[in-house]
């Protein structure tokens, strides 16, 4: 029993000793291919190359491609949401206080313009219009007095001073007779029917456009104050598109371009529009600048002003070193691509250290040491995207195009090979 013992103890220590030694930190000939800030969450400006294993390479789905150039009619993809142009909307208030008698209308009703929407009532609007009557029969009396002096002036019957006081009469009430009129036409009171001594106590409030009524504010017997919006009315026949476009893609932008307008609350329904304004300001907030379109034949009545949208703007085509759109990973503020490190890949695998290629079933070379380089996406065609690299990438070098998101996450984390892993054992592996 106590042999048995001591040889489990003595097993067991084996096993330490070996667990140990594979964790050491791997040579310093290998060190400078693994990132040194395995145990840090963001990534230094100064590391961007890391190793996997193959095992890594296989659940990655890794796959290597080449950089393309093609004449690309790219898009820029935007956002923003529909507006309707400020003589496409109507707010309606009543110039003067009132009680209000009666509502017509209720939010999402249709008015054409012209059309009664409230009534108010007030004991003023009487009083206004015996003011206008009163004064308009007075005008008569002046006016006949008026034609008097002046025929009497003409025959040197009556003196100067009596012909212009008459005069002078007749024009302030005739002045005042057309202030009350047009008063009262403001308010909404025909001067027609009131010649005819058709009095109204109720003032109608009326629709100045075609439309939609968005807001209603008041309720019945509730006191209208003047000037105070208790409608507004919105004609969405001619809505526009606002895109907030960013600085690096601005320039690219001009007028009559087409765009795809995708609408997310009706499951990203596609309508077609063109550019037919740019804006001469940024945002300091958002760093963008706004661009406005028109929606093309738009014969639909359920687009709504507000409603958030995507969009992409077509812009000319040019010739574009592009790559797969998976190709391209993005971590904070930058983009970045992955390329095959040739240079580390093309050093021997030394026994006992960490291999930087191994052989699949079939023989051919995989390669799994990469470099990490930062892009600048440009104009987006069909499952491909324009880059600008910050360093120089030939048509003959390896980019990952499948499997790149995999690759940050190594290199944020530190997940890179493990040590004591040979060459030829690693191979075999595959």
């Amino acid at each position: 029993m106590k042999k048995e013992i001591s040889i489990s103890v003595f097993a067991l220590f084996i096993g330490f000793y070996t667990f140990t030694s594979c964790n050491q930190a791997a040579p310093a000939e290998e060190a400078e291919a693994i990132p040194k800030h395995a145990h840090k969450d963001t990534i230094e400006e100064e590391v961007n190359d890391l190793v996997i294993t193959s095992r890594q390479f296989k659940a990655a789905g890794i796959e290597l491609g080449k950089l393309g150039t093609t004449s690309l009619t790219g898009s820029i993809k935007v956002s923003g949401q529909l507006e309707v142009p400020p003589q496409n909307k109507a707010g309606i208030s009543a110039y003067v206080g009132g009680i209000i008698k009666s509502i017509q209308v209720a939010a999402g009703s249709y008015v054409r313009k012209g059309q009664t929407v409230m009534t108010l009532e007030h004991p003023d609007f009487l009083k206004l219009q015996e003011e206008y009557t009163s004064t308009k029969g007075n005008l008569v009396f002046l006016e006949q007095d008026y034609q008097r002096k002046k025929e009497l002036l003409a025959a040197n019957a009556t003196p100067q001073k009596a012909f212009q006081e008459a005069e002078s009469r007749y024009n302030v009430e005739k002045g005042r007779l057309a202030s009350l009129a047009n008063q009262l036409s403001m308010l909404g009171i025909s001067i027609t029917e009131l010649n005819k001594g058709k009095i109204t106590n109720v003032l109608a409030l009326r629709s100045p456009i075609h439309g939609y009524i968005t807001q209603v504010h008041g309720s019945i017997g509730a006191y209208a104050e003047p000037n105070k919006m208790l409608f507004e009315v919105v004609d969405n026949s001619n809505i526009l598109v606002r895109l907030d476009v960013y600085e690096r893609d601005f320039y690219k932008i001009k007028k009559g371009q087409k765009i795809s307008i995708l609408l997310p609350n009706q499951d990203n329904a596609e309508i077609e529009g063109r550019i037919v304004t740019l804006g001469k300001a940024m945002d300091n907030m958002t760093k963008s600048i706004a661009v406005y379109a028109e929606i093309r034949n738009n014969k639909r009545q359920d687009l709504i002003p507000g409603i958030f949208v995507n969009a992409f703007i077509y812009v000319d085509g040019h010739a574009a070193a592009v790559v797969p759109t998976e190709t391209v990973v993005r971590s904070g503020e930058k983009q970045y691509v992955f390329m095959v490190n040739d240079e580390l890949c093309s050093k021997p695998n030394v026994p006992g250290k960490d291999p930087h290629t191994v052989k699949d079933a079939a023989g051919n070379t995989i390669p799994l040491a990469y470099r990490m380089i930062e892009v600048k996406t440009g104009a987006e065609g069909t499952g491909v995207v324009e880059i600008n690299p910050a360093q120089e990438i030939k048509p003959t070098d390896q980019l990952v195009v499948k499997g790149a998101y995999f690759l940050m996450s190594a290199l944020k984390s530190g997940e890179t090979v493990g040590c004591c892993a040979p060459a030829e054992e690693e191979g075999k592996k595959e």
